[in-house]
């Protein structure tokens, strides 16, 4: 049986130090996940597949979504009037989409959160529950840390600065800090890549591996309390 449930999730990396604790992960993207043991992955829509993911998932402990921010974040705004023009609805349906995590996970029962850069989620739906730094749970990461896939582009240790907004609910609980220094007080992804190509994207929204071990441990911790 599957423990935690990754959304939009196609890297894995958010699922690692779950897996390496010793949880059954699955990752849904609409991209074929990266396999790994101890992984479930599932090429899916998860719009057109929200019903079945429900009934599939059901008495997962935990599940977390890495929603498309392409048209929300604010760092996309100079677009937004160009995107409207050949869409009137686009933001409506890309805050119908994020919102997909809190359906699931509501009609699951199961604590959740969605992560995403600053964004007009704030306006057009809520303001979001919590806000790190990368850098803030880098200290959850060995001091020989390199970055697995690219450590050209990411710090090691997460040691960069970059603003991420948590929605959460059903209980989700933010894990502990334990903060490293931030490198100059940039980061690698914004210093050296630009344009709009795939990798660019996929490097620049890289989950935070510090902030994801920090929230294995914390799962780990709270269900080994419960069961004793």
């Amino acid at each position: 049986m599957v423990d935690i449930l990754f959304l939009f999730e196609k890297t894995g990396l958010a699922a690692q130090p779950f897996e390496q604790l010793g949880f059954k992960t699955c990752c849904i993207d609409k991209a074929k996940p990266l396999e790994a043991p101890n992984r479930v992955t599932l090429a899916w829509d998860i719009l057109e597949k929200e019903s079945e993911i429900i009934q599939r998932f059901k008495g997962v402990r935990l599940i977390i979504g890495f929603p498309p921010c392409t048209d929300l974040a604010v760092s996309g705004a100079t677009h937004f009037a160009a995107k409207r023009a050949k869409d009137a609805d686009f933001q409506i349906k890309a805050l119908h989409l994020f919102k997909s995590v809190e359906r699931i996970a509501t009609a699951i029962g199961a604590p959740w959160c969605a992560e995403n850069p600053r964004s007009v989620v704030s306006t057009m739906w809520r303001k979001p529950n919590f806000s790190f730094e990368p850098y803030h749970y880098g200290g959850y990461l060995p001091e020989d840390d390199i970055h697995p896939y690219w450590p050209a582009y990411i710090a090691p240790r997460d040691a960069y600065p970059k603003t991420t907004y948590l929605w959460a609910g059903n209980g989700f609980k933010l894990p502990p800090i334990k903060k490293v220094q931030p490198e100059l007080g940039y980061s690698r992804q914004h210093k050296y890549l630009g344009g709009k190509s795939e990798f660019t994207k996929t490097v620049r929204s890289a989950s935070p591996r510090g902030f994801f071990t920090a929230l294995a441990l914390l799962t780990k911790e709270e269900i080994d309390g419960h069961d004793h």
